[in-house]
C-alpha cells in the first residue's frame, strides 16, 4: 500500500477527538500522509512530495559524499535506515502496517541504488541501454537520433528518480546499463555499469525474508501453517514477465496451491482501507490529493487504515529524526 497511498490531506466534515491528527480550531484534518504520489502529474512534482513522500519511502539516502545531492542517493541497506529497522523490530508490539513499511524501504534501497528521490545531477544519466523488449525501442531511437535524443532526455524526462531509465530497476528480470557520475564529490567520472536486476532483486528477497524470520515468533505475526521463503518463491518472482497483472496472478495462483489460501483473502484492492475507514468513500473523490468533507466509521480508530496511518506518522518522524543526526535537514 505505500505504492498506492496518494491521499496528502483529509479534511474531516467536523471535529472529532482523540483519533486524528493536526486539528484545528474548526475541525478536525490529517496533514502530510502520503507515501508516494503519482510522477507524471506536474501539481505532484515540487519540493513537499520529494522530501515528505518520493525521498524517505522510496530512495533513502545513504548518506554518504560531500554534497547534499551525493548524500541523498540511494545506497542498499543504508545504516540509518537498518538503525530504524532493528530498533523498532525489538518492539514488544510491533504492528503489520509498521513493519510493511519497513520492508518496502528497504527494498526499494536496493533496486533502487544510485539514484535520488530529488532533481539531482546525480540522477542525470547516458549511453541507457534497456533490456527489455518494448524499453529496445526507445534504444533503437537513440541510436537513430543520437546527439538529439540526448538532448530530449536533458529537456524532456527530468533527472528525478530513475525517471530517465524509465521501468528497468523495477523489472525483476531485466538486466540494463547507462552511465552515470558514480563520484562521490561530483567529479563528473561518468562510469557505465551493467546491472542484473535478478542479483539485486535476489539480494532484496534474502534480506526481507531474514527480517521476516527476526520477528516471526512476535505473536501478531506468528502462523504455524506458514512455511518459510525459499528459492522457489524467487524464483516465481524474477519470471520475464512484464505485466503486473500476470505476475500477480501467478503469484497467487502460487500461494493458493502451496499454502491453501483462497485468492480472495490475499487479493489487493488499493480501495479497501479507505472503504472500511471511511462512510463517504467515493472513488472518484478520494482520488484527490486533498479530501475534503472525509466522515470516519464508528470504529475508525480500529480500521487498518487508521494503523497505517499511525505508521506513516511515526515513521516520518523518525526518518527526519536519523536524517538531522546524519547532518542532512530536509525543511518539511
Amino acid at each position: 500500500y505505500v505504492d498506492e497511498a496518494k491521499i496528502d490531506a483529509f479534511v474531516f466534515k467536523k471535529k472529532y477527538k482523540d483519533v486524528v491528527f493536526d486539528n484545528s480550531e474548526e475541525f478536525s484534518r490529517l496533514l502530510d500522509v502520503s507515501t508516494c504520489h503519482t510522477y507524471h502529474k506536474l501539481k505532484t512534482f515540487n519540493y513537499h512530495s520529494m522530501v515528505t513522500a518520493t525521498i524517505p519511502f522510496h530512495y533513502f539516502p545513504g548518506c554518504r559524499g560531500d554534497s547534499f545531492d551525493q548524500k541523498l542517493r540511494c545506497m542498499p541497506e543504508p545504516p540509518a535506515l537498518m538503525k530504524i529497522m532493528q530498533t523498532t523490530l525489538k518492539e514488544k508490539f510491533l504492528n503489520a502496517e509498521k513493519f510493511g513499511i519497513l520492508l518496502h524501504v528497504y527494498a526499494d534501497s536496493i533496486t533502487h541504488q544510485g539514484f535520488s528521490g530529488i532533481v539531482s545531477s546525480v540522477n542525470d544519466v547516458s549511453e541507457y541501454i534497456p533490456g527489455s523488449w518494448h524499453d529496445k525501442i526507445l534504444n533503437a531511437l537513440r541510436k537513430i537520433l543520437k546527439k538529439n535524443f540526448e538532448l530530449f532526455f536533458d529537456y524532456a524526462v527530468p533527472a528525478y528518480c530513475h525517471m530517465q531509465v524509465f521501468f528497468s530497476p523495477d523489472n525483476p528480470s531485466e538486466k540494463w546499463s547507462y552511465k552515470y557520475d558514480a563520484a562521490e564529490h561530483c567529479l563528473g567520472e561518468n562510469v557505465k555499469i551493467t546491472v542484473k536486476n535478478t542479483e539485486r532483486f535476489k539480494c532484496a528477497f534474502t534480506g526481507m525474508s531474514q527480517l521476516i524470520d527476526e520477528i516471526k515468533d512476535k505473536s501478531v505475526f506468528k502462523d504455524n501453517t506458514v512455511k518459510p521463503a525459499d528459492a522457489e518463491i524467487f524464483e516465481l518472482l524474477k519470471r520475464n514477465i512484464r505485466s503486473n497483472k500476470k505476475r500477480i496472478e501467478q503469484w497467487s495462483s502460487y500461494i493458493n496451491t502451496t499454502y491453501n489460501i483462497k485468492k480472495d483473502d490475499f487479493r489487493f484492492d488499493k480501495n479497501k482501507y479507505l472503504q472500511n475507514a471511511f462512510e463517504n468513500f467515493n472513488e472518484k473523490k478520494f482520488e484527490d490529493r486533498v479530501v475534503r468533507d472525509a466522515v470516519p466509521v464508528k470504529q475508525y480508530d480500529e480500521s487498518e487504515w487508521y494503523s497505517f496511518i499511525c505508521s506513516v506518522k511515526w515513521y516520518k518522524n523518525e526518518f527526519f529524526k536519523v536524517m538531522e543526526r546524519q547532518g542532512i535537514k530536509l525543511q518539511h
